[in-house]
């Protein structure tokens, strides 16, 4: 949860600092206007965290409850765009964020039971093939 809202509200902070910015490109003068911006930079090292946090976490846990739990982020995307960007959304908008989060929030509470049952119907797999001609 921690990668994916570094990266979620890093991107949002990135949004809200370039109003002000020229459009982001290769020359000297916008790379260091972009650098003395301290909103776009603190949404750049928030997202870079946020990238760093997400590896880690697919190191330590299959990609099928890291992934899904990263979705989450959607939501807390779009409630951090409402109140810091003050971007307008409609009641459909929050139902589908309230949806995605019951749907995260439930796969994640029934993915421990589903694989530790699968794991007790996993095949075992063949030994590696020696190194030794």
């Amino acid at each position: 949860m921690a990668a994916t809202a570094g990266n979620d509200i890093g991107k949002v902070l990135q949004k809200k600092g370039p109003p002000i910015l020229p459009p982001l490109s290769f020359k000297f003068k916008v790379i260091r206007a972009y650098a003395s911006n301290k909103i776009w930079v603190i949404g750049f090292l928030m997202d870079t965290f946020g990238a760093v946090l997400m590896l880690r976490a697919l190191s330590l846990a299959p990609v099928s409850v890291s992934q899904p739990v990263s979705g989450c982020g959607l939501a807390i995307l779009s409630i951090f765009s409402h109140f810091y960007l003050e971007e307008i959304m409609n009641a459909v908008d929050w139902m589908g964020i309230a949806l995605a989060s019951i749907g995260t929030t439930g796969y994640i509470t029934t993915m421990e039971a589903v694989r530790d049952r699968l794991h007790r119907h996993r095949l075992p797999l063949p030994p590696p093939p020696s190194s030794t001609p």
